[in-house]
């Protein structure tokens, strides 16, 4: 009897162990975490938030920033590059590069001189190369 109870309680134990939760959880992105595309408010000088939304593209060493209607591609220099490695190194470039919308040279640009993944973030936006 004691051995019946040993083993019942010997299979129980490994079946809450190896038991698989059948809840799921949210969306997972193909886009590592550190990289992903996330929106910042970021205040204007006249004080009206505008909405930003940043993309890293590993690929071809790119920081996009979105607006509601445009988007802006800057090629990282090479300490960009490192400091994008870290959440505040992105964070200070990311606002740095969001400072110089206005006052750096922009070229117009097709989604095709993106990467696949640039190029659907900025999808139905005017895009325009920015040089720093």
């Amino acid at each position: 009897m004691l051995k019946l109870v040993v083993v019942c309680a010997v299979i129980a134990f490994v079946a809450a162990q190896t038991d698989v939760p059948t809840t799921r959880h949210g969306h997972h992105s193909h886009v590592p975490h550190s990289r992903a595309t996330h929106p910042t408010d970021v205040p204007h000088s006249s004080k009206a938030p505008h909405n930003f939304h940043y993309f890293h593209d590993t690929i071809l060493n790119k920081l996009v920033i979105r607006t509601s209607t445009e988007c802006f591609v800057f090629s990282l220099t090479d300490a960009q590059q490192m400091a994008v490695n870290t959440p505040t190194g992105l964070r200070a470039t990311e606002v740095a590069l969001v400072a110089m919308i206005g006052t750096a040279t922009q070229t117009a640009i097709q989604l095709s001189d993106l990467s696949k993944h640039a190029a659907k973030h900025c999808q139905n936006h005017q895009s325009f190369a920015v040089t720093q």
